[in-house]
């Protein structure tokens, strides 16, 4: 087994694991700065869970690396490098999507001036 066949799951997990970092920050300041966790108040699933539970979201790309090594070994004739990487996008796409979401949430409980 050569290590440089893994090449693209490494830089796509990579890439993913960034993604996660970064929109757990962004969510985590956001819902912080509106006065999380205050009891009297009804916080979004979303933010909340990510402030609380975000870096079990790094399980994410080790079980997309570890699927995807399985299934170029056991089924090349179906899921090669081609797939890997579009997979690999793919779960990069949704991680946004998640992310953006929560951080849009976040950011509309913040008490915005109004000039």
């Amino acid at each position: 087994m050569d290590i440089r066949e893994y090449a693209v799951q490494g830089a796509l997990a990579a890439a993913q694991c960034a993604i996660i970092q970064v929109g757990t920050i962004v969510s985590t300041v956001l819902i912080r700065s509106a006065g999380y966790p205050d009891p009297s108040r009804e916080w979004p699933a979303l933010p909340a869970f990510i402030r609380e539970w975000g870096p079990l979201a790094f399980a994410i790309p080790g079980v997309w690396v570890i699927a995807t090594i399985i299934l170029e070994q056991q089924r090349p004739e179906w899921f090669a490098k081609r797939e890997t990487f579009l997979s690999g996008l793919l779960v990069g796409a949704v991680l946004v999507l998640l992310y953006t979401v929560a951080s849009m949430q976040a950011w509309h409980l913040l008490p915005h001036s109004r000039g």
